[in-house]
């Protein structure tokens, strides 16, 4: 398998990796404080390694001439420079994608909260009268009960 190919598979997965995890429903809010910690750590961490990733792709793309072959051709991805660039930057990208879709994904949940908070009331209002109801006894003063029971 040249290098370009295996650039070619590894960004198909890791596409694919983006896409599975952009179609993942949002989590539970966090009850206790120990959990909320817990999920905090985890996104710093995981923002922190996107940082890596993404300084990284800079560096590679600042450093590395496309003019230049002997820099890159026994690297991952090499002999060609697209490959290297996309096995090298691809992570950078995935990282930037699934960073701006954990803040989308936050916005929304936001807005959507304050949305249902205005559209819908605290307290929904009493029913006035029982006469709606069919299992009440006195539903409906007309009827028998054998009209009860065809319907």
């Amino acid at each position: 398998m040249t290098g370009l190919a295996v650039a070619a598979a590894v960004t198909a997965g890791l596409i694919m990796v983006g896409l599975v995890a952009a179609r993942r429903p949002a989590p539970r809010p966090a009850t206790g404080w120990a959990t909320r910690l817990r999920r905090i750590a985890l996104h710093l961490l995981l923002l922190a390694v996107g940082a890596v990733l993404v300084a990284r792709a800079g560096y590679i793309l600042a450093t590395e001439h496309p003019g230049d072959p002997g820099t890159y051709q026994d690297d991952w991805g090499g002999p060609y420079y697209a490959g290297y660039v996309i096995v090298h930057v691809g992570p950078a990208i995935l990282a930037l994608f699934l960073i701006y879709l954990a803040v989308r994904r936050g916005l929304q949940g936001t807005s959507t909260a304050v949305r249902r908070s205005i559209e819908r009331p605290r307290a929904w209002p009493a029913r006035s009268s029982t006469a709606s109801d069919p299992r009440s006894p006195v539903a409906d003063h007309h009827e028998t009960p054998t009209s009860r029971s065809h319907r």
